[in-house]
């Protein structure tokens, strides 16, 4: 199906978003829908993509998403719906994706590196074991990303919500609260890393034989603090 189809959802998502449409731009991937694992993607602006970077990707899409008209921009990948509800869903998805965009462009390339070191850690206590989606939800990033789009779901397609959250993609419309302020990311990110200490302190995690917080402070100078302030008073 054309992208102009589904027009009306994507320009309803950056509206709320309040986003420039110039800074952002929507792919589809036009295969099957899977059943279960990942649904959509956000890719940020200059970033080199790899097949291995999603499993939604294929050597079309991927070519359309480094086209050099696009590489400036936030790019959003999903697959296409079908029915009223998927629509719901898709736009859901979208609003989603976009608020992964808001918060690259509040903080840059730390978001990228301690979205990756929370996924990594949190990997290691329940990767691989059978229903823990719920523990993914719950990391800042996506904690934040669900909020914008429950938000824009109870505004925009209220008819559906209920049926969302009795869904897989429940989480899309699973806060009652709005989303927070974009600054306090990083420090809910140590917070949430904290909470998984011995995992984050392994051998086996994404620190291995460097501190946690010599990592943390190589993002930003401030969280390394945040981490010992949290072992000083625990």
């Amino acid at each position: 199906m054309p992208l102009e189809s589904f027009k009306d959802h994507w320009d309803r998502a950056l509206s709320h978003a309040k986003a420039d449409p110039s800074r952002f731009s929507l792919f589809l991937n036009e295969e099957a829908e899977p059943e279960h694992g990942e649904k959509a993607h956000w890719f940020p602006p200059h970033l080199k993509i790899e097949m291995l970077d999603s499993p939604i990707l294929n050597s079309k899409v991927l070519d359309a998403l480094e086209d050099p008209a696009s590489l400036t921009k936030h790019r959003v990948l999903t697959y296409a719906p079908v029915g009223d509800a998927s629509e719901a869903v898709f736009a859901g998805r979208l609003r989603h994706e976009i608020r992964h965009g808001e918060q690259y462009d509040a903080l840059g390339n730390q978001i990228l590196m301690l979205g990756d070191l929370t996924d990594r850690v949190l990997r290691l206590r329940v990767g691989g074991l059978a229903n823990s989606a719920p523990y993914y939800s719950l990391q800042p990033l996506e904690l934040d990303a669900n909020a914008a789009s429950a938000q824009f779901l109870r505004e925009s397609y209220g008819e559906f919500v209920d049926q969302i959250l009795e869904s897989d993609d429940g989480p899309l419309a699973r806060s009652n609260t709005l989303p927070g302020d974009l600054r306090k990311l990083p420090a809910k990110c140590v917070a949430f890393l904290y909470l998984f200490r011995e995992e984050a302190m392994s051998n086996e995690s994404p620190a291995k034989e460097i501190a946690i917080d010599a990592i943390l402070g190589s993002i930003a100078p401030e969280l390394n603090l945040i981490w010992n302030e949290l072992e000083a008073n625990s």
